[in-house]
């Protein structure tokens, strides 16, 4: 797929959703981890993980706390620029 195509389809998403998705990939990435390793430790799917990444799909707060604790970081870390 197009590069510029990928970046409209992102642009168009909620910032809330951007940012969360570019944040969760830093912190996930700094902590060593994979999609599938960090899904496994928070007990979702690692398709979920993806989304999440890609600003596709929403998360709960619930599930939000077990990602932040995973990763070792705070969930206003993962929420900065709301």
């Amino acid at each position: 797929m197009p590069r510029d195509i990928i970046l409209s389809r992102m642009v168009s998403r909620p910032k809330h959703r951007r940012l969360l998705a570019k944040h969760l990939r830093i912190y996930r990435k700094r902590s060593g981890l994979t999609q599938k390793t960090l899904a496994k430790k928070a007990g979702v799917h690692p398709v979920y993980i993806s989304a999440l990444e890609r600003g596709v799909e929403t998360v709960s707060v619930a599930t939000l706390v077990r990602i932040s604790k995973v990763l070792k970081v705070r969930v206003t870390d993962l929420c900065k620029g709301f």
